[in-house]
Order: C-alpha cells, then structure tokens, then sequence
C-alpha cells in the first residue's frame, strides 16, 4: 500500500504470505509461508517481486529478514521453538548456518544492524538476565555481544519480544511484557553497556503495542495495537 503519492491508501493484493521483508532497492519482497497456509503451497521462505509476481520458493525455514547491504536473508529455523540461526543467499539459495545447530537458537525473529554486518536477537536460553545477543554474520567469529540485562533480583519482567534497530545502532525498540501491567509496552534499550530498558510514553488509548518498526529518519516508530 503507497502512503504517499496519488496512489495512497490503495490496497493491492499481493498474495497469500507472512512476516514480509523489503530487498534494500525495493524490488523484490521475502516472505515464509506457514504449513496450513490457504494456498497450500509449500511451507518455507519464498521471495516475489514487489508487484506481486515471480513468487518463488527458496528454502526450508521461517521468519526471514533481508539485509541492509546484501543480497541474503537471516532466518530461523523453524515456525516454533527451537529456531536456529541461518543466513541464505538469495540467488542462489545456499545456507550459512551461524552456530552449530542446537547451540545458539533464538526466540523469535532476528533484526539486523544498519551495517548489515551483524544481527541481533532474543536467545531462547540467555545467561542469566541477559536480553539480547548480538552477534556477527561475515567472516568465521562468532562471538556473542550482550545487550541489555534485567538489573532488579525480582523483576515483574517476563517476557520480551523481538527486537527492531534504529537507523544509526544506537538503540534497540521492543514489546515488553511485566507482571506490573496487563498488557504489553513498548520499550527502548541503549546498546551503551548496562543499560536497562526504559518504556516508550504512549497514549492512553494505545494498548497493547507490538511489531515495532523505525522510520527511515530514526524519529518516528509505526507498530500495531491490539
């Protein structure tokens, strides 16, 4: 749908899919297809171009998200948990897996960082009160990088979504969820080391935020409620 222009508000079908992510020159869309998808087309990640046409299968996995500077995608896995971690070329569809399989698995979806260099994500078995882990996709060191850890001994945190970077890696925007609130909030987490998560301010009538997503201008953030 264009938000600009005199096609705005315009809504085009462009097929059955989920969790869809942009190429950077905005020609060709990834999605994954669920196994029970409507279509009954095979489940795994699939790429069209932006019009809709040329879908494609090109590999098992789930939940892609397109680099900023290449042409591949990091994925997990699987739909459901355990999910490991892998890179896939787009053109030709060859699989990099970034930790050996079982060791390192994610929560949920993987983000990457402006320089197209490194991803970050929730790790499905953290050590200790760490949130996130960051950690490089080029050349053959792995090293993991935390960011951000839960301070308080009893914190009413218990869960945390998936994280999206803004557009000059300063900070980290994601759904927290707290035994404080009923519903979820959003939060933001500097990557200076040590730091805590501090809730974005919303209005009242916004509940439950999710799916965050920064402006290309690191200013603005457009998610969904519920």
């Amino acid at each position: 749908m264009d938000v600009t222009g005199p096609t705005a508000g315009q809504v085009v079908d462009l097929g059955c899919g989920l969790i869809p992510s942009w190429s950077p020159n905005n020609e060709e869309i990834a999605f994954m297809l669920h196994p029970n998808n409507p279509n009954q087309e095979r489940e795994g990640i699939w790429i069209m171009k932006a019009d809709g046409t040329g879908r494609r299968r090109l590999t098992d996995g789930a939940m892609p998200t397109w680099s900023p500077r290449r042409n591949e995608l990091a994925c997990v896995s699987g739909w459901s948990s355990p999910r490991d971690i892998f890179l896939v070329d787009v053109d030709t569809g060859a699989k990099t897996w970034l930790f050996p399989v079982g060791n390192v698995t994610a929560k949920s979806r993987l983000a990457w960082w402006p320089d197209g260099d490194h991803i970050v994500f929730a790790p499905m078995k953290p050590q200790g009160n760490e949130m996130f882990w960051i950690a490089s996709t080029v050349g053959a060191d792995r090293a993991i990088r935390t960011l951000g850890k839960i301070s308080e001994p009893n914190s009413p945190i218990t869960n945390w979504g998936y994280p999206t970077v803004s557009p000059d890696g300063k900070e980290l925007v994601f759904p927290l969820f707290s035994k404080t609130a009923p519903l979820k909030s959003l939060c933001r987490l500097s990557v200076e080391p040590g730091s805590s998560p501090v809730t974005v301010a919303l209005s009242e009538a916004i509940t439950s935020p999710g799916n965050p997503v920064w402006a290309p201008d690191g200013q603005h953030l457009a998610f969904i409620v519920q």
